[in-house]
């Protein structure tokens, strides 16, 4: 005669994480109904999706019952104001969306874009879209400021401190990219709040930024880590003709972090 308690199946073993010594930030937001995701993100630059179900049945499976985890969102700033010289960012735009349809992993990627951009709408697109990938196509000054528009459309200069600020609010910015003049200037001040930031050291044209944006993107969201992804937009942009020396791109990251082992998809 068989017991009812051998028919009965085997306790799961425990699972158990030793996160001593990792430092470790992120956020929780409601994503629909009763779900929440969990960003999380250590120094190390890797990032786990943990999607909780208030109310969900005990032993529930999570493979039948989760959806998928969210991909990253890059938010996509446009600024050109009109009395400054006029510049092709929608042309930027067009190659960013290009390249992440044409990557391995460009579904898991979602192109969010505030165009126009003035100081008070930051803060509204960030906490909307919660981006881990910030990139500002635009005009920077020599002095380390980013120029946004004011309501007249007119050039009004945001210091690096202030923009620190409002990206420390959504928790969730992992990665900044500044394609524009000047702007590495603005990196000590960012990578309080963010793991890694590129910037360039001196000016940039048009013919130079907006192919090694896409080939930033186009390599990010293949698999290649944010290091690798600096050198293959580097490369897209010197096979389209600009020579080397108009490109100073530097990418700078917090201590701990390793640019080469930073990766998206």
């Amino acid at each position: 005669m068989t017991s009812t308690t051998d028919k009965l199946p085997a306790a799961a073993a425990a699972v158990q994480f030793d996160n001593r010594g990792m430092r470790v930030g992120g956020s929780v937001y409601q994503a629909a109904g009763d779900q929440y995701f969990n960003s999380a993100h250590a120094q190390g630059g890797g990032i786990a999706t943990v999607t909780n179900t208030i109310g969900a049945p005990t032993g529930a499976g999570p493979a039948a019952s989760m959806p998928p985890a969210p991909g990253a969102t890059i938010l996509f700033l446009a600024a050109n104001p009109r009395d400054t010289p006029p510049l092709r960012l929608d042309q930027e735009a067009r190659g960013i969306d290009a390249a992440l349809r044409q990557a391995r992993h460009g579904q898991h990627f979602h192109l969010a874009q505030q165009w126009a951009v003035r100081s008070e709408d930051l803060l509204d697109a960030l906490l909307r879209h919660r981006p881990a990938v910030i990139h500002f196509a635009g005009h920077g000054s020599a002095t380390g400021q980013l120029i946004l528009e004011d309501a007249a459309g007119r050039a009004t200069p945001m210091a690096p401190a202030a923009l620190a600020a409002l990206l420390a609010a959504p928790a969730s910015v992992r990665c900044v990219l500044l394609n524009a003049c000047w702007s590495d200037a603005l990196a000590d001040a960012l990578l309080h709040v963010t793991a890694c930031v590129v910037g360039m050291t001196t000016e940039v044209e048009d013919m130079a930024a907006i192919p090694f944006a896409a080939g930033f993107y186009r390599a990010l969201a293949d698999g290649e880590s944010v290091a690798a992804a600096v050198a293959a937009g580097r490369a897209q942009a010197v096979a389209g003709g600009s020579r080397e020396a108009e490109l100073a791109v530097r990418l700078r990251a917090v201590e701990g972090v390793d640019p080469a082992a930073m990766r998206f998809a």
